[in-house]
């Protein structure tokens, strides 16, 4: 009996596309091994400043560079902090000014090329990616160079007007990994490379891209997701929950004006599901997959897993949220302290959070800690590029706040009454003299005491000296 119940487990475990032990429903810690930090990436739960940071970087690089303007790497610092709180002009405007200063830097050449992205430019912008490409191309592991892939694959998007829809990719039309199978794949595996570790390398770029720049970017989720999709065939593992968990985020991105966007983003999400599942078991003799059917659960539940994955991706965003809040909190608390910002956070945060991943099970659906509509109404934006990165919005409360403070530093307390100030100096110095003029006196006084003893007690001497 025990030797029977082996060889099952044997066959379960190695039978080409079925990963009993990791494949169901409710864990995705098998693709989170393939695939590490993704997940987070699309929940949100990793390190990034808050808003009130680059309000705060913007007003302390700029007095930095008062004191200190040659120093280029303020200049970087500004310019980025900038283009994070939407001011892309001004991002351009600056790197201009250092460009001028010291021309034909990387550094220089990338950050300009994403701010004039940023702003729609996105011709100007290849223009400038691609000559910081030719500098450093190996620079952020390679990053600029999908930073130029996924721009031109939008470009390639646009119809007559210059406009483009979400999703980028509808049905059979060729998605981003279709793009850059033919622009770039194809000649790395002539080269000796392989389809998976292309595909690795360009969710390494992608997600760079949404780390450092914008991660809820339907655009950068949808081309994330279509990587991820492709990752699914034959035998491969592949990530299809992480591509529908990408898809559903883009879907929730989508405006209320826009229901044919955000009902084709779901479509894609299904699709995903339907793939990763119809996978582990089509490979299954008769008997097998009667087996499969009786005890697997993940069987039972693939087709009907799309509300489920909507309350898992709820939860998830929900739990990444309030553990970024700690940050924002962190970062507000070190601005009204007047302490480094960028030093206090290193010194906190100076590792990735660890990653929790919900355990859910497909048949009992959790109610989830907060409302999928709050969900979508938190991600949704215009759609069109310059609105999707036009920026992170500040509280007017932060902004008076961190106003205030380096108004403080750098200017007269404007509480302060000059007049009053100046009466209290001329009191101060009143007085002053006052005590000199009667220190002055009482060693005069002193001198005077000691002189008259030292008359008084010569006469005495001289009295017995006659006697």
């Amino acid at each position: 009996m025990k030797k029977r119940l082996l060889a099952l487990v044997l066959i379960v475990c190695l039978k080409p596309g079925i990963f009993a032990c990791g494949w169901d429903w409710d864990t995705i810690k098998m693709e989170r091994e393939q695939f590490p930090t993704v997940h987070e990436l699309i929940v949100g739960k990793f390190l990034r400043h808050s808003t009130a940071f680059y309000y705060w970087r913007v007003k302390d690089r700029s007095e930095k560079l008062k004191q200190y303007p040659d120093s280029l790497a303020l200049y970087d610092d500004l310019a980025w902090a900038n283009d994070k709180i939407g001011e892309h002009e001004e991002a351009i405007r600056i790197m201009q000014e250092k460009e001028a200063l010291h021309p034909g830097l990387y550094e220089t050449y990338a950050n300009m090329g994403t701010s004039y992205i940023h702003n729609a430019q996105y011709e100007k912008g290849l223009e400038f990616i691609k000559k910081a490409i030719e500098i450093n191309p190996d620079a952020h592991f390679g990053r600029e160079i999908y930073q130029q892939y996924v721009v031109e694959y939008v470009l390639s998007c646009q119809d007559s007007t210059g406009s483009f829809s979400l999703p980028l990719s509808i049905g059979k039309a060729p998605d981003f990994y279709s793009f850059l199978k033919e622009r770039h794949i194809k000649d790395a595996i002539a080269n000796g490379s392989s389809k998976e570790k292309e595909i690795l390398l360009a969710i390494k770029g992608v997600t760079g891209m949404m780390k450092f720049g914008d991660y809820s970017s339907p655009v950068l989720l949808e081309c994330l997701g279509d990587l991820l999709y492709a990752s699914t065939s034959g035998h491969d593992r592949g990530a299809g929950h992480l591509a529908s968990r990408a898809y559903l985020k883009a879907a929730w991105a989508m405006p209320k004006n826009k229901p044919e966007a955000k009902k084709a983003y779901e479509e894609k999400a299904k699709a995903s599901i339907e793939r990763q599942f119809s996978g582990e078991f089509h490979h299954l003799s008769g008997s097998e997959l009667a087996e499969a059917k009786r005890s697997n659960h993940a069987y039972h539940s693939y087709t009907n897993t799309f509300p489920s994955l909507e309350i898992m991706l709820a939860n998830e965003i929900n739990a990444a949220n309030t553990w970024y809040a700690s940050i924002e909190e962190d970062e507000r608390t070190w601005i009204k302290q007047k302490v480094n910002v960028d030093s206090a956070f290193a010194a906190k945060y100076y590792t990735e959070p660890d990653a929790e991943v919900p355990n859910y099970s497909p048949y009992v659906k959790p109610k989830p800690d907060v409302s999928i509509d709050d969900i979508r109404t938190q991600l949704q934006r215009p759609e069109s590029m310059i609105d999707i990165y036009k920026g992170i919005e500040l509280s007017e409360e932060d902004k008076i706040l961190i106003d205030s403070l380096y108004k403080s530093e750098t200017q007269v307390n404007s509480d302060s009454n000059p007049k009053e100030d100046e009466s209290i100096t001329s009191s101060d110095s009143s007085k002053q003299k006052s005590e000199d003029t009667e220190s002055k006196s009482n060693m005069m006084w002193l001198f005077v005491g000691i002189g008259l003893i030292v008359v008084i007690t010569i006469v005495v001497i001289a009295r017995r000296m006659r006697k």
